[in-house]
């Protein structure tokens, strides 16, 4: 599998032969180029308090105001919410501590799509790590 260094912060993941990575500014976006039936994105962030706590309280001051009360679930150490939006668009979001970093993640494709890729998705936020910077 293809593998990803991000410059800045020295995170690696790896990836399907099948995906391409790009990045824009801060954001890292993963997608299949052949299906295009969703897309996983990357944020990086430093903070002092990485405690699995502190990381459930700024997933909830975030997504709070936009998508109203949610459900954050703790899945092996990494916080994560799943919804569907009003506009029928399927959302998951994680925020964990990689190394000394938080990494926020989301994963958004319809609706009629929600789990497809989830697998793949899945396999490549398992891969990631913490590299030399």
């Amino acid at each position: 599998m293809p593998r990803f260094l991000h410059d800045r912060t020295g995170i690696v993941f790896e990836y399907p032969e099948n995906w391409v990575v790009g990045e824009q500014e801060a954001v890292v976006s993963v997608y299949s180029k052949n299906t295009g039936i969703g897309v996983l994105q990357f944020s990086f962030y430093r903070a002092t308090d990485l405690s699995k706590q502190a990381l459930r309280e700024m997933l909830v001051e975030f997504l709070t105001p936009r998508r109203g009360e949610i459900l954050v679930e703790d899945i092996n150490g990494r916080q994560h919410v799943d919804l569907i939006d009003k506009e029928g668009t399927s959302w998951q979001y994680w925020l964990f501590a990689g190394g000394e970093l938080v990494v926020f993640a989301t994963y958004n494709c319809e609706a009629k799509d929600k789990g497809k890729e989830d697998a793949t998705v899945l396999n490549i936020l398992q891969s990631l790590e913490q590299g030399e910077t």
